[in-house]
């Protein structure tokens, strides 16, 4: 995230990785210099090495030709053998995005669910932000439509791969295209369905929906 001061000449780039905290550093603009590293997060980083659940991107390309890129937060002791019970995590929008980050819990317990063992998802569907103007256009008039088949095609692709158990999967989501993708796409799966145990929870603001993994 880039955070732009008043006289548009100093910037604050906050970044993380699958592997690296978030980190702060000052930035000179228009050159997008590095000035110093405002925060940098290394002893924390050490302290949570042992804990970071390996991420890994993937992309899935769409009939009708556009591209998603999808991220995985596997468990740590993944084996490529077995079948894991899948959690799908969809962002808000319409134009949300997400993104690899070291500690995967601001909104979504993401590491926790992967270290009980789940496979975790996060598609970047249609709309969302950071990938151009053309790609954002594809959801006028097709808003909780063709979201929601991206969403289903990230699932689709993790279960062809070989490593999702298609019988246990679950869903969490928030406000808006996350609601409206995980409200319409999630219960016409052929293999997912909310859980009679559904609660939901307002966080921060915004509606999140647990879907029990089966």
């Amino acid at each position: 995230s880039y955070y732009v001061s008043p006289d548009v000449k100093w910037a604050m780039n906050r970044w993380s990785t699958f592997d690296t905290p978030p980190v702060n550093d000052l930035v000179s603009l228009p050159d997008h210099k590095l000035v110093r590293t405002l925060v940098s997060n290394t002893e924390l980083a050490e302290r949570v090495k042992a804990f970071i659940t390996p991420g890994e991107f993937f992309q899935v390309t769409l009939d009708d030709g556009a591209t998603l890129d999808g991220w995985m937060i596997k468990p740590r002791d993944f084996d490529p053998s077995r079948k894991y019970p899948l959690l799908c995590v969809i962002h808000g929008g319409p134009t949300g995005i997400d993104r690899p980050q070291a500690i995967d819990a601001r909104y979504y317990p993401a590491d926790l669910w992967a270290a009980r063992g789940a496979l975790v998802l996060k598609v970047n569907y249609r709309g969302s932000a950071g990938y151009g103007q053309r790609f954002r256009q594809l959801n006028v008039r097709n808003l909780g439509v063709g979201d929601a088949w991206d969403v289903l095609s990230g699932i689709d692709a993790l279960i062809a791969k070989g490593m999702v158990d298609p019988t246990r999967l679950g869903a969490e989501h928030a406000i808006h295209a996350g609601e409206e993708v995980g409200d319409v796409a999630m219960p016409h799966h052929h293999a997912l369905r909310p859980s009679r145990r559904t609660r939901r929870v307002d966080q921060v603001g915004q509606r999140v929906t647990w879907h029990r993994i089966v």
